[in-house]
Formats: C-alpha cells, sequence, structure tokens
C-alpha cells in the first residue's frame, strides 16, 4: 500500500520512480534516507514536496486498499492475551503510524506509538520505550535496524521473514519467525529464558 503511494509522490515532483523493488528495500529507514536514495541529488526543496505528496497519496491509498499481512491481527491478539504490552516504534512520522494503524484496525492492540523525532534514533526511542514499560522487553521487526536497535540495548529480538527485509538482514535477530503465527511461541521462549536465566546470547535457531 505504501509503494502506490511513493510512485504517485514521485511523479507529482517531476521524479522518474524506480522499480518496486527498490522502492520496498527503502521501507524503514528514516525519512531522509528514502528521500536521498529515491532522490540523489534532489534537494531539500523537491523532498519536502514529496513528502507533501506523499501524505496525500497515503492517505488515499491506505484507506482504500490497506490490509495487513495475514495471521497478524490474530497473532496480536494472541500476544495480548499471554499478557504482553505492545507498542510501535518506526522511523515513520506519527501521523502515517497512526493512519496505517487505524485503516488496519490494528490500533487497539498498542499501548504507544513511536515515530521518528530529532531527540533520538531508533535505538534511543526503544530504550526509553523499554524503561518505561519495564520488566522484560523484546524487539520484533522485519528490517535490520530493528534487529540492531534491539542489541544496541541489550534486548532480544526476534526478526520476521515474512516482511520487507533483504537476505542476511535478520542474521543478528536472537530468534526469527517465518510467519506471524510462530511469534507467540518465540516470545514464550524468551520468557522462559529471561525467567531461567539462560543467556538469550548468541542468536538461537
Amino acid at each position: 500500500m505504501l509503494t502506490p503511494a511513493i510512485r504517485t509522490a514521485l511523479e507529482e515532483v517531476g521524479v522518474s520512480p524506480p522499480p518496486d523493488e527498490e522502492i520496498e528495500a527503502s521501507y524503514g529507514e528514516p525519512i531522509p534516507v528514502i528521500c536521498e536514495r529515491l532522490m540523489p541529488g534532489g534537494g531539500e526543496r523537491v523532498h519536502m514536496r514529496f513528502l507533501e505528496a506523499l501524505r496525500r497519496a497515503q492517505r488515499e491509498t491506505i484507506r482504500s486498499g490497506g490490509e495487513s499481512y495475514p495471521g497478524v491481527r490474530e497473532m496480536l491478539s494472541e500476544v495480548e492475551d499471554a499478557g504482553w504490552g505492545m507498542a510501535v516504534c518506526s522511523n515513520a512520522g506519527i501521523e502515517y503510524i497512526e493512519l496505517v494503524t487505524e485503516a488496519l484496525a490494528i490500533r487497539r492492540f498498542f499501548k504507544e506509538l513511536s515515530g521518528i523525532s530529532g531527540e533520538f534514533d531508533k535505538a534511543g526511542r526503544v530504550r526509553e520505550m523499554a524503561r518505561r514499560a519495564g520488566g522484560l522487553s523484546v524487539v520484533i521487526g522485519d528490517r535490520y535496524m530493528d534487529i540492531e536497535a534491539a542489541a544496541a540495548c541489550g534486548l532480544p529480538s526476534i526478526g520476521c521473514r515474512w516482511g520487507y527485509g533483504g537476505e542476511g538482514e535478520l542474521e543478528g535477530a536472537t530468534f526469527s519467525a517465518d510467519s506471524p503465527a510462530e511469534v507467540p511461541s518465540l516470545l514464550e521462549a524468551v520468557r522462559r529464558g529471561a525467567v531461567s536465566g539462560r543467556s538469550l546470547y548468541p542468536p538461537q535457531r
């Protein structure tokens, strides 16, 4: 649902869109990185026009055609029933995160939404969210920056192989899941390891 919006926004500012796989490879990166990757040398003015066009296009594409990966809602419900509190920590803006979670009817599962800010990078925001939550925290994500943020904070992680991450991006994850259905049992494995005092590093397979 994001790729069509990006293509529309690029065309609006006069930039020929790259292949879809190149657009998708930028998912999860901070906005300035995405802008420079898709519009190298475009300059701040072009980037700002692109971002405004992207916001307009996102509202349309997400509301009209957005859908989650199969099994995600069921997984979130099972994780919630197991007593885990959940939050979103993304390199996207908070407006986009709110739009997506509302459109996909999953907003109710998350106690906190954290978008990119000038104060902290992703690792810094994960660290603050874990501190506020207290107890055991686990980072779940499909890109290398999620796994790196977990490692920087000394937290276990679950790499989602069904997402947008490329080959090898999730090698540093504590555990890897091939589908949403595997996540609840992996979280339970993390919980058992924490209770028993077993080290979760190096990554378990």
